[in-house]
């Protein structure tokens, strides 16, 4: 049997969803809300759905939702799923302040449902290869460019783009965060454009992110070294190489072009793989299998809970 889905939210990233969800055998689109009538009625005709202009109409025929909404309404939003015994699945950040988000993850805890947070970039080729690789890390350095947009400028850039990096380096490190230093600017809309952050970790670990909306190139690629080994991931082209320091052996490649290496572990991963696909489908199998997602509601709280760290001491520079 189909889970029920709707979406929430039919903006271009919306879109998106819809038309993936669309493609998945194991999932029915039954509707779509928008806060802006003119996309909702455009988007049930371009999908073949239905069009609900009442939330609560919308939550009583569907088993889970999907919200792609602006930054502000994901509160709101999960919460009134999540009431409604609605399995959520919500784009990055999780909401806008981290107590929102702890009730969230206490809400989605008690009623038994699937809170998943869309990292996406956990489900990268690269990044996947790269975790199978059982290290520690020392040292991690990201950088996150873009050209700008005016999509998603309802944050700022450290929410926007430098969140996805946050993400990752927390679910590498595994450990408390000891100190942040920051700084930004504001270039082109009213928040932070600009961003470099300086995280260290109780074990001694440190990160240095980069996020830019206001670049002239798209770059993203993150480096880890753990004193033996330099690991490089591009999540552009999806590959990974790692690199021997501590002694004179060549340089490895592991992943390239959705391909290993024959000394490299057994791992499938596809090039032309859809990642957003990819975090459905593993939103669907949650539900299915009543299990945690790859993703959960305390990854997004904590990797929301830095970010606004960062921010703040951006602001107090």
């Amino acid at each position: 049997m189909s889970i029920r889905i709707g979406q929430l939210g039919v903006g271009a990233w919306g879109k998106n969803h819809c038309k993936l969800l669309l493609q998945m055998p194991d999932a029915s689109l039954v509707g779509v809300y928008h806060i802006h009538d003119e996309h909702g009625a455009e988007a049930a005709k371009l999908f073949q759905t239905l069009e609900f202009d009442d939330l609560d109409a919308l939550l009583k025929s569907v088993d889970a939702v999907v919200i792609t909404a602006a930054t502000p309404m994901h509160y709101e939003l999960t919460r009134r799923a999540l009431s409604q015994d609605v399995h959520v699945f919500v784009e990055k950040p999780i909401c806008t302040t981290v107590a929102e988000a702890t009730e969230l993850t206490a809400l989605a805890g008690e009623k038994g449902l699937v809170l998943q947070v869309g990292h996406i970039e956990r489900f990268n080729p690269a990044y996947r290869a790269f975790q199978t690789f059982s290290i520690r890390p020392k040292y991690i350095q990201a950088e996150r460019l873009g050209l700008y947009s005016a999509r998603g400028t309802d944050v700022s850039v450290v929410l926007d783009l430098m969140i996805h990096d946050i993400d990752l380096v927390l679910n590498l490190v595994q450990c408390p965060v000891e100190r942040i230093d920051a700084t930004g600017m504001a270039n082109r809309s009213s928040s932070t454009d600009f961003a470099n952050a300086r995280i260290l970790f109780t074990n001694g670990c440190i990160a240095n992110l980069t996020a830019s909306r206001i670049s002239h190139q798209k770059k993203r690629q993150m480096q880890i070294m753990d004193g033996r080994w330099y690991y490089k991931l591009d999540f552009v082209k999806r590959s990974m190489h790692r690199f021997n320091i501590a002694g004179n052996s060549a340089s490895q490649e592991v992943l390239q072009n959705g391909m290993l290496s024959a000394d490299s572990p057994a791992v499938k991963v596809h090039q032309e793989e859809n990642l957003l696909q990819s975090e459905l489908a593993a939103f669907i199998q949650a539900i299915r299998s009543k299990t945690e997602p790859v993703v959960d509601g305390q990854a997004g709280m904590r990797a929301l809970d830095i970010a606004l760290r960062i921010e703040h001491a951006i602001s107090s520079v």
